[in-house]
């Protein structure tokens, strides 16, 4: 489980004298620490401080959501792979290859473009931010005539975190490439470097799939 820091950001808040009391929201910082943001809250009617979820800003609801999600992976090594050894990256693969259906169902209900591996780069780089969370920085490149590079500078599931196995890898290669394969089939993609892996950067390459150029079209009668 990751060792979380914690450090306070002190704002000032104008208050009456008789609510002297601050509801107090944890959030996650870029680095994974905690900040303590004072939100004061106060139900007059009851002359109760309350918390509501309306007075925490969208995007820090977001993080707070993107911030478990990155870390539960770790949690869930952590705990079962002492019992489950040597199949635990064999299993976890498969559940990481099932989360990819979802990540292409968000594709199609935002209907975002797959036609081209441009297309394919620019939308799975939407998708993961909205599942892994505004820490998430990539960007994208255009190779040849049809081909895109995603360049992953910061991850969230590796970022502040130590760890002494390949199960970050093992769980982005299964998202990440089956993703992208359940978004256009007609494309492949492989990963050319990654960080978890000790380069200083990962990119994954996306290029059109020679097996699926190869098949022939079929022509309704």
């Amino acid at each position: 489980m990751p060792d979380l820091k914690f450090r306070v950001t002190t704002q000032h808040v104008r208050v009456p004298a008789v609510f002297p009391v601050c509801f107090l929201i944890l959030i996650p910082a870029a680095s994974h620490g905690l900040i303590l943001y004072p939100q004061l809250l106060v139900d007059h009617k009851e002359r109760t401080v309350v918390p509501d979820l309306r007075a925490v800003p969208d995007d820090t609801k977001w993080r707070i959501a993107t911030h478990y999600a990155a870390h539960l992976a770790a949690i869930y090594e952590n705990v079962f792979r002492p019992v489950i050894q040597n199949r635990y990256d064999e299993l976890e693969q498969e559940v990481w290859m099932h989360m990819a259906h979802f990540s292409s169902e968000i594709a199609k209900s935002l209907t975002l473009p797959v036609d081209t591996a441009r297309d394919l780069a620019e939308s799975l780089r939407l998708v993961t931010t909205i599942v892994f969370g505004p820490d998430l920085k990539e960007e994208i490149l255009e190779v040849g005539k049809d081909g895109a590079v995603i360049i992953i500078r910061r991850c969230p599931l590796i970022t502040g975190e130590s760890f002494s196995t390949n199960g970050p890898f093992h769980r982005c290669m299964a998202f990440t490439l089956s993703s992208l394969k359940k978004m256009n089939p007609d494309y492949s993609s492989r990963f050319v470097r990654a960080m978890c892996m000790g380069d200083r950067q990962c990119e994954i390459k996306i290029e059109p799939d020679k097996e699926s150029q190869k098949k022939p079209v079929k022509i309704n009668p």
